[in-house]
């Protein structure tokens, strides 16, 4: 190929041609260049890769300006990529919130608080994240100063073995009716929370569990699948940190303030 050939096509590229590597030019045998809606066959053997690439420097440095249009419509691409994202995951977090404050409970997830009240607040959360732990008592403050507050408890144990282990314990509970005496223990106890028979089977009675039937509920299908559905709500979200909120305003991240956490309550917002 001659370098005046070189040079048309050099010049006829569009902005996107400009981030494609040399070495793959080289070895395509047809090119087309998109914004002139014309395809160039060119013979690998005809290609000479140090003229080619001198000339397509020269072009560049005639016209700087494809540089900058290729910069600019990268910088407008990514621009609509991140709200569109942002789009969509805020309507995934309207969809998962929604679900979790009907009256019937999505996947039969715990509730601290009125399991009737207007208000939602969905906390997702691992029993060995110690921030986590920081927040519960604030969770608790709220409860208190908020009647028409309730708190969904959604598990998200992503910090190992133990904390799976003391999530299936927690929703064992639940089914005898114990799950806020369990979940405040499992918090206000030691860290890491052992979590070998002796140390649940003194939980379960420390709290008044049937550690019999919690054992076996904590390996059987019910509390397998609601867990299962929770972590599916938790992949959905992005596992964007623990702990997290849902609230009608959005999601939080983090171990918030209570000042925070009620300011992101609409009470306005009414469970339907």
């Amino acid at each position: 190929m001659r370098a005046n050939s070189i040079l048309l096509l050099a010049t006829a590229a569009t902005a996107a041609l400009l981030f494609t590597p040399l070495a793959a030019m080289a070895q395509t045998r047809v090119m087309t260049v998109p914004a002139a809606t014309v395809t160039y066959s060119v013979a690998k053997d005809d290609i000479d890769q140090a003229k080619f690439d001198a000339a397509f420097a020269r072009a560049l440095e005639a016209h700087p300006e494809w540089v900058r249009a290729a910069l600019e419509k990268s910088e407008v691409l990514r621009l609509q990529a991140a709200t569109a994202a942002t789009a969509a995951m805020a309507a995934t977090e309207r969809a998962v919130y929604s679900r979790y404050s009907l009256d019937t409970l999505h996947v039969g997830a715990p509730v601290l608080g009125n399991a009737k009240a207007p208000v939602t607040l969905v906390e997702m959360f691992d029993y060995n994240c110690s921030f986590c732990r920081q927040v519960q008592p604030r969770i608790a403050a709220l409860l208190k100063s908020s009647p028409d507050l309730r708190v969904v408890m959604v598990m998200t144990p992503v910090l190992g073995a133990d904390s799976n282990v003391l999530a299936r314990f927690a929703l064992a509970a639940d089914m005898q009716g114990r799950f806020a005496q369990v979940h405040d223990s499992l918090f206000t106890g030691p860290t890491p929370q052992p979590t070998d028979e002796a140390a649940l089977s003194l939980l379960a009675k420390t709290n008044g569990v049937d550690w019999s039937r919690a054992k076996a509920d904590m390996a059987g299908a019910v509390v397998t699948a609601r867990l299962a559905a929770m972590q599916q709500d938790w992949e959905a979200l992005g596992k964007a940190g623990t702990p997290s909120f849902l609230t009608p305003k959005g999601r939080i991240v983090g171990a918030v303030s209570i000042e925070v956490l009620a300011a992101s309550l609409n009470a306005g917002e009414r469970a339907k």
